[in-house]
């Protein structure tokens, strides 16, 4: 049996190709992998034939996915799910509930129920999808549970000892497969040709062996029970490779014995020809039987992750997966940085502006104060002169001047003249400019101070700057009023 498997893989490797092997072998690998962390154990039928169908699957976490726990879900599983596995939807038609509970003892389990009973005639075995979800993950697992009458199993065309012990394991109480299929041989005898498991005819019903019986059968004596059964197989496999041979000695010419034994081994051939032939349609039977169910668990693998990469697409990131970006803000550092860079310009040229005004408004008003001592001064000097001169010209030519007009206003417009005369026209260009930069600063009541003096002088002195400091005035006082 062994050797048929290996041949099998061989045949579909070079039919199908050696990528799709890897592809399967990654599939094991990986369902092998994933089973660790949260898996299902064998269910246990709580009702009986006739009965509401109740009944409860083991679950066994691992130490890492116990924080999950809260989150665990079961879910229902619709038709396409199940013709993508390649099994029967009907047991949808019975509205089969699903859902997550503890036992008595506190261990996790799902609970199967149904509101109705399963009929018999939905046949002895029905297939469930069992669908659990968590916040890290999921498990897809079909399960078959034995609906009929537990102590009758009819054998279906290509159904092999193997087959059944496996789907009535959860029956036998933790018994292993080797002594399912040695109680079910030892209950049934007669349902198999030869004496071989090998050969289990179809259409024979099976009387499900009775616990005694089951305890009563060693694990070792099961095993060599197995490995017999291993060693016929191989025999029949030999003795089918033998046959070619004794047809070929025979077509050499050996001699003919005489009649009477020429009829006995006529005989003797003629059955054992019929028993090959009768071996090798077993042989065949059983073969394509392995074979169907090995490419059924294939398709079964392919479309379990094929669920399982859906369902990744949809699923958002794991909270494993670590972000680069700020978390307080939101921003990456890629554009914070940027915006950081151009605050600091934009602060750095503030404070610069701030700087230049505040500096030239102190030398605006540092030289608006000097040119103010200095004008007065200047007229100080000027009466002072000019009152010493006419207290002398008036003791010395009183009576010439005694006609001249003692007007003091005349006496102070000349004095004006003369200091205004002896003002630089630079002076007054430099007082204009200061008066701009008042206005820049919006410091209106000292430039409008400033343009002021300067009309008072620049009459006699320029005419140019005359001119645009009235301008300069006339638009400032439309800002102020």
């Amino acid at each position: 049996m062994y050797e048929a498997h290996c041949s099998f893989i061989q045949r579909l490797s070079r039919s199908i190709g050696f990528d799709f092997v890897k592809l399967l072998c990654c599939i094991w690998l990986w369902s092998g992998f994933t089973a660790q962390a949260m898996t299902l154990g064998s269910p246990q039928i709580l009702s009986q034939p006739g009965q509401p169908l109740r009944v409860e699957i083991p679950i066994q976490v691992s130490i890492d996915e116990a924080g999950a726990l809260p989150s665990l879900k079961s879910i229902a599983s619709n038709k396409a799910e199940y013709e993508r596995l390649g099994i029967s939807a009907r047991v949808l038609e019975f509205n089969i509930q699903s859902q997550v509970l503890r036992n008595p003892q506190q261990q996790l389990r799902i609970l199967l129920e149904s509101v109705e009973p399963i009929p018999v005639s939905a046949g002895p075995f029905i297939d469930f999808l069992v669908k659990l979800s968590w916040s890290s993950g999921s498990i897809h697992k079909v399960i078959t549970l034995l609906i009929g009458d537990a102590q009758n199993i009819l054998v279906g065309p290509g159904e092999t000892l193997s087959e059944i012990a496996s789907k009535m394991a959860p029956e036998f109480a933790g018994a292993s497969l080797n002594q399912a299929m040695m109680a079910l041989f030892k209950e049934n005898p007669d349902a198999f040709a030869s004496g071989s498991i090998n050969y289990l005819q179809a259409g024979v019903e099976l009387k499900k062996p009775s616990l005694a019986l089951l305890k009563s059968i060693n694990p070792s004596e099961a095993d060599r029970f197995a490995v017999e059964a291993n060693t016929q197989w191989h025999a029949a496999q030999n003795a089918k490779k033998a046959k070619p041979t004794l047809a070929l000695a025979t077509e050499q010419g050996n001699p003919p014995p005489s009649q009477d034994r020429l009829k006995i081994a006529s005989q003797t051939i003629s059955n054992t020809k019929q028993l090959l032939y009768t071996e090798q349609l077993v042989e065949q039977e059983l073969l394509y039987a392995q074979n169907k169910a090995h490419i059924v668990e294939l398709e079964k693998n392919i479309a379990t992750l094929q669920i399982l990469l859906d369902g990744a697409k949809v699923r958002p990131k794991s909270t494993g997966e670590q972000s680069s970006q700020f978390d307080f803000i939101g921003v990456s550092p890629e554009i914070l940085m940027p915006i950081f860079i151009a605050l600091i310009s934009l602060l750095s040229f503030v404070l610069l502006i701030f700087l230049v005004l505040y500096v030239g408004r102190f030398e605006i008003k540092y030289f608006t104060q000097r040119f103010r001592r200095h004008s007065k001064s200047a007229k100080l000097e000027k009466s002072s002169t000019a009152d010493s001169k006419q207290g002398e010209a008036v003791q010395r030519v009183g009576p010439v001047f005694s006609g001249a007009s003692l007007d003091p206003a005349a006496g102070d417009r000349e004095l004006s003249h003369s200091v205004v005369v002896n003002l630089p026209a630079e002076f007054l260009r430099l007082k204009l400019n200061l008066a701009k930069a008042y206005i820049k600063i919006h410091d209106l009541d000292s430039a409008q101070i400033l343009l002021e003096e300067i009309l008072q002088f620049s009459g006699a002195v320029d005419s140019a700057v005359t001119l645009e400091c009235q301008v300069m005035l006339m638009e400032l006082l439309q800002k102020k009023g």
